[in-house]
C-alpha cells in the first residue's frame, strides 16, 4: 500500500492549528463560564523554575476572553520589572471570536512606564504593559512572558480565583526546586474547590479547572479572605544581592538583624549627650520613651526612597541624623 507523506502531513497540520484555534475560540463558551462574567481566564500557567540561589526564572502563558467591556481590566498583559528583574521575552496576540488571529503586540509595543508607589519619592520599579481598544466583543487575548531574576526571598502566589466576575478555565503553578533551596508551602481555601496537588520530588505542581465567576455580596468577607491561594517561599534565598536563610521565625530574624540592621544603629556622641540630657531627671519608662519621640519628631522627616534593598535595609542612623 502506497501511503502519501505529503496528505498525511497536511492532515496532522491541519489537525494542529484546528485544535489551537479552539483555544482562541469565542463564538461558543460554556454556560458555567459565562454565567455572571465579564472575562474568561481560559488558560493560566505559571512554570517557575529555582536554578541557583540567586537565580529564578519564571515563564508564564495567559489566554483570556473579554466578554464585554467591563471585562477590559482582566486582560492581566503587564510585567513589573527593575534592575534585578529582567523581562527576557514579552509578547501578546489578540484573537477575534472565530479564533482568527487580528493582531500581534511585540515587546517594543508595549508601554514602559515607572511604577513609583503614592507614598515613595523614587523607586526603581517599572511596568510594561499592553495598550489595545477592542472594535468589538468578545475578544482573545493571549499573553506569553519570560523574566528571570536575581532575587529568590519572593516567589509569586498562586491565585486561581483573581477576582469578581471572572471565570477560571483552567490555571496551573509548577515550581522546580533544582538547587534544594527548600520549599515551604502554606495553602489557603482550597477546601471548598476541585485543586489538584500532582507534586513529586522537587517539583511542586497545582492545578485546578472549570470555576465559575463569583459575585461580591454585602458585608461578605474581602474576596482574598475566601478565595484560594498557594503560598511558597523557599528556605534559602536571595535578597537584592543579600544571601538568606527563613528556615523558621527565628532564623530570619538572626538574618535581618545581622545582615540588614546591625551596626546602622550608632549616632553621634553629641546626639547621643542632648538626648541623655533630654531624660535625665525623668524617672517614668513611657514619659522618657514621649520625650525621645518627640525629639526624633521635631528633628527628623520622613521620605520613602525604595532603591534596591533599600526597602528593608534601613539607612544608618548617623546619616539621618545628619541630614535629618
Amino acid at each position: 500500500m502506497r501511503i502519501n507523506f505529503l496528505h498525511i502531513l497536511f492532515s496532522l497540520f491541519s489537525t494542529l492549528v484546528f485544535s489551537q484555534k479552539l483555544e482562541y475560540q469565542s463564538i461558543v463558551l460554556p454556560e458555567t463560564l459565562t454565567a455572571n462574567a465579564n472575562a474568561i481566564i481560559k488558560n493560566h500557567e505559571v512554570n517557575i523554575t529555582l536554578k541557583a540561589q540567586n537565580l529564578m526564572e519564571v515563564k508564564g502563558k495567559r489566554v483570556v476572553t473579554v466578554l464585554n467591556k467591563a471585562g477590559n481590566r482582566h486582560v492581566g498583559a503587564y510585567l513589573h520589572y527593575s534592575p534585578n528583574i529582567k523581562v527576557k521575552s514579552i509578547e501578546a496576540l489578540v484573537f477575534d471570536t472565530t479564533g482568527s488571529e487580528i493582531k500581534k503586540i511585540k515587546r517594543k509595543d508595549f508601554r514602559d512606564m515607572s511604577a513609583v508607589s503614592d507614598g515613595s519619592i523614587y523607586e526603581d520599579d517599572r511596568v510594561l504593559f499592553m495598550e489595545y481598544t477592542p472594535v468589538s466583543y468578545p475578544y482573545t487575548v493571549e499573553f506569553v512572558y519570560e523574566l528571570h531574576t536575581d532575587n529568590t526571598a519572593f516567589i509569586p502566589n498562586w491565585r486561581p480565583i483573581q477576582d469578581y466576575y471572572l471565570s477560571t478555565g483552567y490555571s496551573s503553578i509548577t515550581i522546580n526546586d533544582l538547587v534544594g533551596l527548600g520549599l515551604k508551602v502554606k495553602e489557603l481555601n482550597f477546601q471548598d474547590y476541585p485543586i489538584v496537588n500532582e507534586s513529586s520530588g522537587t517539583i511542586l505542581k497545582y492545578n485546578v479547572a472549570n470555576l465559575p465567576s463569583l459575585k461580591p455580596e454585602e458585608y461578605s468577607p474581602s474576596l482574598t479572605d475566601i478565595a484560594p491561594r498557594l503560598m511558597v517561599s523557599a528556605s534559602t534565598f536571595n535578597l537584592e544581592g543579600v544571601a538568606g536563610q527563613a528556615h523558621d521565625w527565628k532564623t530570619m530574624g538572626k538574618w535581618m538583624y545581622e545582615e540588614l540592621i546591625k551596626g546602622h544603629d550608632e549616632v553621634s556622641p553629641q546626639t547621643q549627650y542632648e538626648v541623655l540630657k533630654l531624660v535625665q531627671d525623668i524617672k517614668d519608662p513611657i514619659e522618657k520613651t514621649k520625650k525621645i519621640y518627640q525629639y526624633v519628631q521635631n528633628n527628623t522627616r520622613y521620605i520613602s526612597v525604595q532603591v534596591g534593598i533599600g526597602g528593608w535595609e534601613p539607612i544608618n542612623a548617623a546619616s539621618v541624623d545628619n541630614t535629618k
